[in-house]
């Protein structure tokens, strides 16, 4: 925290101007749920699943979703 403060600091003195972002910890919370990869497309109006593969994967109206959400797609397996 130091060594950032000192950085802030002389680069203050040449008129720069420095933002720093440090996390508070660098050990990962074990308590928090793993977020699950969204790598599928979920077409609202029809609740069919896409992979990255499908013609309609991010080209219909729709949003990120799981594996495990929707219908699978018939064309691309979703």
């Amino acid at each position: 925290m130091k060594t950032l403060i000192r950085l802030i600091l002389i680069l203050g003195l040449f008129g720069t101007v420095a933002v720093a972002v440090q996390p508070a910890s660098n050990e990962v919370n074990a308590n928090a749920p793993a977020r699950a990869e969204k790598n599928y497309w979920l077409t609202i109006k029809s609740g069919i699943r896409h992979n990255s593969k499908c013609r309609y994967f991010h080209n219909s109206n729709g949003r990120p979703c799981t594996k495990d959400e929707g219908r699978a797609c018939k064309i691309c397996g979703g």
